[in-house]
């Protein structure tokens, strides 16, 4: 769902961005300069929606904790709340890839 979503996202900037990119084309741009901004808009979001998920679980983890002391945790848990952040940013970056490489065949 993660890759779906950013794909969706950078898949709409790219389209936005139409004519500077045909423009970029036409100077001369290689299709890495033009992707580069892209991957790292990817990247950014997914380090952000990642870090942002961590704290989210992070926080209810020790709410529950607080609130019902007698519930007994997997230790990982804490471990998969920061594991989200790197995850985050490999989906991220992969989604935005595949949107530009799918976008940028299609344009002229």
């Amino acid at each position: 769902a993660s890759i779906f979503v950013i794909s969706n996202t950078v898949n709409f900037t790219i389209l936005a961005r139409r004519d500077s990119i045909e423009i970029m084309r036409l100077v001369g741009a290689t299709d890495s300069f033009i992707q580069a901004p892209f991957l790292l808009e990817g990247i950014i979001g997914g380090t952000l929606g990642g870090a942002i998920a961590a704290a989210l679980l992070y926080l209810v983890h020790r709410w529950i904790r607080l609130r019902f002391p007698s519930l007994i945790f997997a230790p990982q848990t804490e471990l998969a709340a920061w594991l989200m952040i790197p995850l985050g940013t490999i989906l991220g970056g992969l989604g935005s890839r595949l949107a530009v490489r799918r976008v940028l065949k299609h344009l002229p």
